[in-house]
């Protein structure tokens, strides 16, 4: 790990070097994602896309940005990718039902359409006088409360950070330092702001035949109305696999383009 480690940090220290990206100290980096200068010591090495989606590429960030984003952002990925794997017959769905106004807690199983009540979360008074009513046909209807465990814009902001981060293992700093992407990388580490529209530069991928299911990330590069980008395409797995687009701007893309090209594409794919 250590040897790992410190090839990565040399690495990106000749390219922090190569875009004269200034730290105080020789033996630290610019954190790629809070962008605050950091010690060698207090560098960790992360997963660009999370290994707990099935990432493997590396790269370093502060600690501070690896713990917090871990929990904030990145198991809304791994959230994401448990209910698909639910919807396809692996695991369950939680749920909340309310029977002629009593609450219970459930599990959905999907693939059979079946709730199974959680009893340490379900009084058991209630769970048996729901039953009676069930057998005496008195309940006509029940309101059935999903919990996905995910948010959609911090999934989206997940999904951006592994692209970005993906792509920074790629190209260094020599990509991350220019103004477009840094108004991603704020837009990243900020959960305040709303520009960009994240809804318009992420797409999954329904087609699972066009990609190859052991590559964690592929990249592409694509040019429309002469503004480049890059599709950054994330292979999230766990009991099933999704395939989640990522379109970044390329180091010349201007930036008004670049995010009018997404808003437009994305107005057009969804009939607006």
């Amino acid at each position: 790990m250590k040897r790992n480690k410190k090839a990565l940090f040399e690495n990106y220290r000749a390219s922090q070097t190569s875009v004269d990206l200034p730290t105080d100290h020789e033996d630290a980096l610019i954190c790629p994602l809070c962008w605050e200068e950091t010690a060698y010591n207090d560098l960790s090495i992360e997963h660009a896309l999370p290994g707990s989606v099935g990432g493997s590429a590396k790269v370093l960030t502060c600690r501070s940005c690896n713990n917090e984003h871990g929990s904030s952002l990145d198991s809304h990925l791994s959230q994401f990718q448990k209910l698909k794997d639910a919807l396809q017959g692996h695991g369950t769905i939680a749920t909340e039902l309310n029977i002629n106004g009593k609450r219970m807690v459930a599990n959905l199983d999907w693939k059979n359409k079946n709730f199974h009540v959680v009893g340490k979360a379900t009084d058991p008074r209630v769970n048996d006088l729901v039953k009676d009513e069930f057998q005496a046909g008195l309940v006509e209807k029940m309101k059935v409360t999903f919990s996905f465990g995910y948010a959609k814009n911090q999934f989206n902001r997940a999904a951006l950070r592994a692209a970005y981060l993906v792509l920074f293992r790629c190209f260094g700093y020599q990509y991350v330092v220019h103004d477009v992407v840094q108004i991603l990388r704020r837009r990243i580490c900020d959960p305040t702001q709303e520009f960009p529209r994240l809804g318009s530069m992420i797409v999954e991928f329904r087609n699972k035949d066009n990609f190859p299911d052991h590559e964690p990330h592929l990249v592409s590069v694509g040019n429309v109305n002469d503004v480049q980008f890059f599709l950054v395409i994330l292979r999230v797995k766990k009991a099933t696999i999704s395939h989640i687009g990522v379109f970044m701007p390329a180091p010349t893309a201007p930036t008004d383009l670049f995010f009018e090209l997404m808003d437009r594409c994305s107005q057009e794919h969804n009939g607006d």
